[in-house]
C-alpha cells in the first residue's frame, strides 16, 4: 500500500517538474522571439538607409 502511494507522489512530482520545464522552455522561446525582433528587426532599415 505505501510502496503505490510513494509511486503516485512520485509520478505526480516528475509532471510537474515537467510542466515546469515546458513552462520554462516557452518563456525563453519567448525572449528569444522578442530578442530576435528586437534586433532583427531594424537591420534591414538601416541597410536601406546607407
Amino acid at each position: 500500500m505505501l510502496d503505490s502511494v510513494q509511486l503516485v507522489v512520485d509520478w505526480i512530482g516528475q509532471n510537474q517538474k515537467e510542466a515546469r520545464i515546458k513552462k520554462l522552455d516557452k518563456r525563453v522561446n519567448q525572449a528569444k522571439h522578442s530578442l530576435n525582433q528586437t534586433f532583427l528587426a531594424p537591420m534591414p532599415l538601416l541597410e536601406n538607409g546607407q
